[in-house]
């Protein structure tokens, strides 16, 4: 049996949204150290990122950027709820739990997020010091093969005579430094399962977006939309994707889906995002603001609050549609 689109991207919602962020101020980009884009950093980001120059900062963001997938629990018709960590008392939700607890250890640890220690470490370390809150080791539903991942991750680097430093350098000598970086790290375990290199963007982003610079940019049309649950929720909302109906039944239900067809929205999400970008003459760190912002509206399980959105006046309001629900480590 062939493969049956269900899902494409409105070309015209895409034209309406880029409107709407034509005429939006530019706000500061997120830059992986603070939330105020400010270089003095703040009490939150502190919990979640290194510090300026930190020895071990690249290390930490390959490590912590290869684990960015499936902050969900699910059981057998499918979405259950969130995965959440508790910080110093408070509840926490999904990526920022793992850039806490990740940066937890390394604050511990300095040496736990290199590659060499990273290819000898137990199952129980990586439980217990990276995936683990104050309450102990968080709910992931597979723990078991994020530490595959992230042995698998380590002992490729090694092999390769590799460190996230010497990538980072090698990327930075190429003319196309961010295509040169996509290309190396398309190869490494953790990073090497996704076409649509949503992890491998989103390093590329932190690199880039620090305060320090690690990693220059100079081919910015290089930047592909970071496709990840929230960009997929948001367009299919906004009605910037629109999928068949027995497929809309599913989504609204938070059911199992197909690798097809989570494929097949994905690869409209990202055409969709694309698009915005192309013609509001925004750049890919602008969108990227623009719909992270967006989505803290527009939560999972919580009630959207439209009002707030910069989206708000272009949108279908489609609000019952939630992203595809398959177990992935692309993201």
């Amino acid at each position: 049996m062939g493969w049956c689109i269900v899902a494409v991207f409105n070309l015209r919602k895409a034209e309406e949204i880029a409107n709407i962020l034509k005429n939006a101020p530019d706000g500061k980009v997120l830059n992986f150290y603070s939330f105020t884009g400010d270089k003095e950093q703040d009490p939150v980001s502190a919990a979640m990122y290194p510090a300026l120059y930190h020895p071990q900062a690249v290390d930490f963001f390959f490590l912590a950027c290869a684990h960015q997938y499936g902050f969900w629990i699910g059981d057998d018709k499918g979405y259950e709820t969130p995965l959440y960590g508790t910080f110093n008392g408070k509840q926490t939700k999904g990526s920022d739990a793992l850039w806490r607890s990740i940066k937890r250890a390394m604050d511990a640890d300095p040496e736990i997020v290199t590659p060499k220690r990273l290819a000898t470490i137990s199952y129980d370390d990586v439980a217990r010091k990276l995936f683990s809150d104050d309450n102990g080791v968080m709910p992931y539903p597979d723990l078991e093969h994020r530490f595959v991942l992230t042995r698998g991750y380590a002992a490729q680097m090694m092999d390769f005579d590799l460190t996230p430093a010497k990538i980072v350098s090698e990327a930075q000598k190429a003319s196309a430094s961010l295509e040169s970086f996509l290309s190396i790290t398309s190869d490494i375990a953790g990073y090497n399962d996704d076409l649509l290199l949503k992890k491998n963007q989103l390093l590329a982003m932190a690199l880039a977006n620090r305060p320090e610079k690690f990693l220059t940019v100079t081919d910015e049309e290089t930047w592909y939309p970071v496709v990840d649950y929230h960009l997929q929720r948001l367009a299919l909302r906004l009605g910037g994707v629109e999928v068949n109906a027995e497929e809309r039944e599913n989504l609204e239900n938070k059911e199992w889906t197909t690798a097809e067809t989570e494929r097949n929205v994905r690869d409209a999400t990202g055409e969709f995002w694309l698009t915005v970008q192309e013609k509001s003459g925004k750049s890919h760190a602008q969108i990227d603001l623009a719909a992270w912002s967006a989505r803290r509206f527009c939560p999972e399980t919580e009630a959207p609050k439209c009002e707030k959105c910069v989206f708000n006046a272009g949108c279908d309001h489609q609000t019952k549609l939630f992203q595809p629900v398959l177990r992935t480590d692309a993201y």
